[in-house]
């Protein structure tokens, strides 16, 4: 059972904080990555199909199946949920193993386990889910409107971190000193060049030293938490809500396990 974090000598409560940097950085997410311009261009059962992987993972605790995904929607067969998710890898939205094709990650969840553990304390239903960068961890609230812990360690030291996270503001931080590193070096997909830079530290001297002993000439900026909350909000708070231009019929809709049981 999760509890909540002792507050003793810890920050919060932290808001998102809008600065010239974070707005900075938001412009170049639209423009690098361009998520939701690229969601104007998908069909109807690909939105739906989006929708719906991004509803599974913390009921399951990892992306659905093709098959999965196959039975929900009445596919004829898994090839037809597999050309949609090849489309979602292209656009970025999510992305795909290099050899099996299965769904590795669908920012802001990860299937395969990162360093980034996400908790829900007050949600009966949800499980464990991890996340692939520190920012998704930071956006995961916004997108589902949850309470939740987040669970990681400095990307310098390896000192634990948590997190709690309760009305989309910051809590408590059992380091208060933390911060992010954003890097900014987009190349194909988010997953393979910019996830692996987002990450916590437990004080700005620890990125200055895992600067100087990583690879030279890393673009990017250091965020206090205030400044990555605003950039997480504005990167995933509208992820699961459909784009204007698509209208869903009754049988696209996506449902969650306990809502189809109850119509079967």
């Amino acid at each position: 059972m999760n509890r909540p974090l002792d507050r003793a000598g810890q920050t919060g409560p932290i808001r998102p904080t809008a600065t010239e940097t974070v707005l900075e950085l938001m412009s170049m997410g639209e423009s690098m990555l361009g998520w939701r311009l690229s969601r104007a261009r998908l069909e109807s059962t690909e939105e739906a199909v989006r929708v719906y992987i991004l509803t599974q993972y913390p009921l399951r605790g990892r992306s659905p199946t093709c098959r999965e995904i196959t039975d929900r929607f009445g596919f004829t067969s898994p090839s037809e949920v597999q050309t949609i998710l090849e489309r979602l890898h292209t656009l970025d939205l999510l992305y795909l193993e290099p050899e099996s094709r299965a769904i590795r990650l669908a920012y802001p969840f990860s299937t395969v386990p990162t360093k980034h553990l996400v908790r829900f304390p007050d949600w009966v239903e949800a499980k464990p889910v991890y996340a692939p960068c520190a920012v998704d961890a930071l956006g995961i609230p916004f997108m589902l409107r949850r309470d939740l812990f987040i669970e990681s360690s400095c990307g310098y030291c390896k000192t634990p971190l948590t997190i709690e996270v309760q009305d989309r503001t910051i809590a408590a931080c059992t380091t208060p000193e933390t911060v992010l590193w954003v890097g900014t070096a987009y190349c194909d997909h988010a997953a393979t060049s910019i996830c692996p830079t987002l990450d916590f530290f437990c004080s700005s001297a620890h990125v200055g030293a895992w600067r100087r002993e990583g690879p030279t000439g890393q673009a990017g900026h250091v965020l206090d938490l205030g400044e990555a909350l605003y950039l997480a909000k504005g990167t995933f708070e509208d992820l699961l809500k459909l784009h204007p231009s698509t209208c869903l019929s009754e049988t696209a809709r996506p449902q969650s396990p306990g809502q189809r049981e109850a119509g079967q």
